[in-house]
């Protein structure tokens, strides 16, 4: 992966919190030590003009923070990035916002547009802005997910089971109702087991919920504990383009993904995905079955 910038002073602002693990700050990390391999990074939340002054790229992930600096980034001239890691006004609509915070949402992308280099995480996304919006093609580049994981060697688990992981949140873009609605009608088969990282509910005799963890420690989970990860989003504007550091994740660590079909995880792609034409719950049970039945076979 060739890096956008070399020997450049770089200030990646964020509202990074280091003690909450989420996607966010996650990923934020991920392309603070992936640029850091060839530049002078510093990320941050809490910028001063001092330190502005001294970046040569503001590279900057919140719309919050983009609408505060963007006026001194222009006068002061920085090469301004605005890390499009999604469309947010989209999910705040899925998530049923107000119509002012889906407005401001909306114009801080259009302002974007017109002001900044675009970072997109994949090639869909640059052609999502390049037909849907007539975004130039020679103001955003794509720089994926950069996922460095730690060597650890996969154990995964010994009880007989299949052992199904889920990481990520009950937003509405997610799929995660389908999912547990799919465990449930497989609730009597004790070969399949879900486990759900990040979400409080209610156990049961094939769902289990556990709270957030470090992230590190996520990263062992997985290679101890998981046979596959399982990614049901449902089709639509955001999830076509958008990858799920999730699936980036599991790909890295050569776990089996039982994924919707949608463009960005095809582009993505890997011999271990198992992409799925829909995310219904009678989709997902035949997937989550097949590696039942891949598991007969050997």
């Amino acid at each position: 992966m060739n890096p956008p910038f070399r020997d450049r002073n770089i200030l990646i602002l964020s509202d990074n919190d280091p003690e909450k693990v989420c996607g966010h700050t996650i990923h934020m990390r991920y392309l603070a030590d992936f640029l850091g391999q060839w530049n002078r990074v510093r990320l941050t939340g809490r910028a001063r003009f001092r330190d502005l002054r001294s970046a040569e790229v503001v590279w900057i992930r919140s719309e919050k923070l983009f609408l505060r600096w963007i006026i001194f980034c222009l006068l002061a001239r920085r090469i301004t990035v605005y890390d499009l890691a999604s469309f947010p006004w989209l999910e705040l609509e899925m998530a049923g916002r107000s119509r002012g915070r889906i407005a401001l949402s909306r114009l801080t992308f259009e302002l974007a547009l017109k002001t900044a280099v675009v970072r997109v995480l994949s090639e869909s996304m640059r052609g999502h802005l390049r037909t849907g919006f007539r975004f130039p093609e020679n103001r955003m580049f794509v720089l994926p997910i950069p996922v460095r994981l730690p060597a650890i060697r996969r154990k995964g688990p010994s009880d007989g089971r299949l052992h199904f992981v889920y990481m990520g949140s009950e937003k509405p873009w997610q799929g995660f109702r389908n999912l547990i609605e799919a465990f449930a009608r497989l609730e009597s088969d004790p070969l399949y087991q879900l486990h759900c990282y990040g979400i409080r509910g209610t156990d049961t005799k094939n769902v289990r919920f556990h709270e957030s963890v470090p992230h590190s420690e996520m990263i062992r989970i997985l290679a101890e504990r998981a046979d596959a990860v399982v990614v049901p989003r449902p089709r639509n504007a955001v999830t076509e383009h958008v990858t799920p550091i999730k699936f980036a994740e599991a790909a890295a660590m050569g776990l089996p993904i039982l994924a919707t079909d949608l463009k960005v995880l095809r582009e993505a792609g890997g011999k271990l995905v198992r992409l799925l034409p829909d995310n219904e719950t009678d989709t997902l049970i035949r997937g989550i079955r097949s590696f039942g039945n891949d598991r007969e076979k050997c």
